[in-house]
Order: C-alpha cells, then sequence, then structure tokens
C-alpha cells in the first residue's frame, strides 16, 4: 500500500541530489503513518480523516516526485 510506495520512492530518489526532498518527505510520511497506526488505538473517530490527509499527501508527493524526475531526466523515478 501506500507504506510500500513511499518506502519505493525514497529508495528511488536516493541517487538523485537534486530530488533529496523526495526522500525526506518520503521518510516523514512513512514515520506520519506508522505513528498514526500505533496511537489510532487510543483516538476518536474524530481522527480518523487524518489518515486519509496523510493518504492524500503521499499521492500528492509522487506525483511531484515524478514531475521532477521528467524535469530532471530520471528514468528510475518516472516510471512508478
Amino acid at each position: 500500500g501506500t507504506m510500500a510506495t513511499l518506502v519505493g520512492l525514497a529508495w528511488r530518489a536516493r541517487r538523485v541530489p537534486a530530488l533529496r526532498w523526495v526522500r525526506s518527505y518520503s521518510q516523514m510520511l512513512v514515520a506520519s503513518l506508522m505513528a498514526y497506526a500505533a496511537g489510532s488505538m487510543f483516538l476518536g473517530i474524530s481522527y480518523w480523516d487524518i489518515l486519509y490527509q496523510l493518504i492524500a499527501v503521499s499521492v500528492v508527493l509522487g506525483a511531484l516526485a515524478r514531475a521532477a524526475a521528467r524535469g530532471h531526466a530520471v528514468t528510475g523515478l518516472a516510471r512508478s
């Protein structure tokens, strides 16, 4: 799912200095999703929308990373 996609995105962006921000944001989102998964057992229903917001940000990050990779002619990142 989303966490595997983010880890793969960070992995593919590791060799491109211009896309260092992709790796940082991917790792931050993985940490946020893991923290939400651990903490959500103790949260009420009013916090469920945070999960959807994190997933939406992950999708947007993937789209921005692919666009940036095309701009920098990075072939490995633009394939997913």
